[in-house]
């Protein structure tokens, strides 16, 4: 639905958007977009108050599970949070697949756990090389995620390569 107000934030307003993620740096020129946003059939949703949700999550730890489209839900919500405080970044692994950014004035933690599948998943080798074709053991959900699940207040689980693998039997 249009939205007179505008977005929140956008790619020059934004401190912690990353380069390679900014429309406007990379010549984008329409941005009608911005004045847009998302409305639920027969429901009305305030705007979204970066001040009261950090307040509701005050001394808590958020993950956003998945891959790429976890990423930008979490890089969009970090970019609204910190129009209230200036996160202090605490972590990125050598790909920037995991992130974990900490505000702490409301000793909050925001992070990223990158899962390409979100269970285990082994790549087919065919002839000593790389297939692309996965084995996807459904029973074991991904370490490299769960692991950290005892220390993480609420999670949020978005994960697109599960809608575009292809299913061999």
């Amino acid at each position: 639905m249009p939205d007179p107000h505008g977005s929140l934030y956008t790619n020059s307003s934004c401190s912690t958007i990353p380069s390679s993620k900014n429309c406007f740096r990379h010549g984008r020129k329409n941005k009608e977009f911005l004045n847009w946003r998302w409305k639920p059939h027969d429901c009305v949703l305030p705007r979204f108050d970066p001040q009261i949700f950090l307040e509701f999550v005050h001394g808590k730890k958020l993950a956003f599970i998945g891959d790429l489209v976890a990423r930008n839900h979490m890089e969009s919500l970090l970019c609204l949070l910190s129009k209230v405080e200036s996160p202090i970044d605490r972590y990125k692994d050598s790909e920037d697949r995991n992130r974990i950014w900490y505000f702490p004035d409301h000793e909050f933690t925001l992070m990223i756990l990158w899962t390409k599948f979100l269970v285990h998943g082994e790549e087919r080798v065919i002839n000593g090389s790389s297939s692309g074709i996965f084995y996807l053991h459904l029973h074991k959900v991904d370490e490299k995620w769960s692991k950290d699940l005892p220390a993480i207040d609420y999670i949020i689980i978005s994960d697109a390569h599960w809608f575009f693998q292809t299913i061999y039997l």
